[in-house]
């Protein structure tokens, strides 16, 4: 099976199961202390959204950021349901060992569906990713804010990107000014939401 019909198979089993995991495992206090996480809630704690896509955003936040008790809502869920074959096995696995950062685009190829990233955030790792949209959409030098979900013969998202058009020195500049924690993946993301709000490229999440 090549990269490609692989990643479609993976991309269509891994909709379905974050689906059961949302309805099975998140709950309303869940999503509400996500949304005050992320700065969405307004008074008496409606949710206060710029746009439908946020929803997306929250619900992802929720899953992978979230934490109970040291464990995420993914890892969790592995722990007490697990895969009900060997391709959500295989998901959760790589769902568990997902991880954020920001990227500048290499290089492109929409006929073999890759997209190639400089980690900015890590220094000399380079990524290259599985996405039928991102490769045919995206433009050398973009900088994008995503979760790259890792399997053996192929990486993909899990569907949330942040994309800004701005110098990775000017994007650096501003993260290492916020001071972020190195391990604190919570605060990463809610830095790039914030930063995608204020001055992000307009997207639509898939």
């Amino acid at each position: 099976m090549n990269s490609v019909k692989e990643y479609k198979e993976y991309r269509k089993a891994g909709i379905k199961l974050n689906h059961e995991i949302i309805n099975s495992c998140i709950d309303k206090e869940i999503m509400e202390k996500s949304a005050k996480m992320l700065g969405i809630t307004g008074k008496n704690n409606i949710l206060v959204f710029e746009n439908e896509d946020e929803m997306n955003v929250m619900m992802d936040f929720a899953l992978y950021e979230y934490m109970l008790e040291g464990e995420n809502i993914v890892k969790i869920y592995r722990g007490i349901v697990g895969g009900k074959n060997e391709i959500e096995k295989d998901i959760l696995n790589a769902m568990v060992s997902s991880y954020t950062s920001l990227f500048r685009v290499i290089s492109t190829s929409g006929e073999d569906s890759l997209v190639k990233l400089d980690d900015l955030l890590n220094k000399g790792r380079v990524v290259e990713l599985t996405d039928l949209n991102l490769s045919k959409s995206l433009i050398s030098d973009v900088l994008i804010f995503t979760r790259i979900v890792p399997f053996g013969s192929f990486n993909m998202t899990a569907g949330i990107a942040f994309l800004f058009n701005m110098e990775a020195e000017e994007a650096l500049s501003r993260y290492n000014q916020a001071r972020i924690t190195a391990d604190d993946s919570a605060e990463k993301y809610v830095f790039f939401f914030k930063l995608n709000r204020e001055c992000g490229i307009e997207t639509e999440f898939r």
